[in-house]
């Protein structure tokens, strides 16, 4: 099952982006290293979760990215804003490097889990793959925030 839903996010890829390949990352790569993703288009891989707050991806354990990060980055949260027009669009000419994409799968599986909520559907916490601009916002608290331009740009995997 994870290789069609691997096999979709490679044909949602050749749908996109016309100059290179997408960057993909964890939501604690991204944090550990937000100077070199600010502003950039790039697919984050995490886990989504909707709550009355808003869309979100994270992950648990950011252990994997080095000890400063996982102390820096409690938690490791990067806010979704759908943003039809900042956003950046898929175009014609678009790859995902498919080993890389599934290294980035298993790391945040083995240091994140699905919350079990005792009511409602599963589509609470899912695992997913976001495409979007990465910004960090310096209002107090400084928050991350992927600027993405609607659903399609969301990838939901096994």
């Amino acid at each position: 099952m994870r290789w069609i839903h691997l096999s979709f996010v490679l044909c949602i890829g050749s749908l996109a982006w016309a100059q290179d390949q997408v960057r993909t990352a964890t939501v604690c790569e991204v944090l550990a290293s937000q100077k070199t993703f600010e502003g950039q288009p790039v697919a984050i891989v995490g886990r989504y979760s909707l709550r009355e707050t808003g869309r979100l991806l994270g992950e648990d354990d950011c252990s994997y990215a080095g000890p400063a990060t996982a102390m820096a980055v409690k938690p490791a949260v990067v806010t979704l804003r759908l943003d039809r027009s900042g956003a950046p669009h898929l175009a014609a000419a678009f790859a995902v490097e498919a080993p890389k994409l599934d290294e980035k799968v298993r790391l945040v599986h083995a240091h994140s889990r699905l919350e079990n909520f005792p009511f409602g559907t599963p589509d609470y916490d899912r695992w997913a793959v976001v495409y979007g601009k990465f910004e960090m916002q310096a209002i107090q608290p400084a928050r991350a925030v992927l600027h993405y331009a609607g659903d399609s740009y969301v990838v939901f995997l096994k």
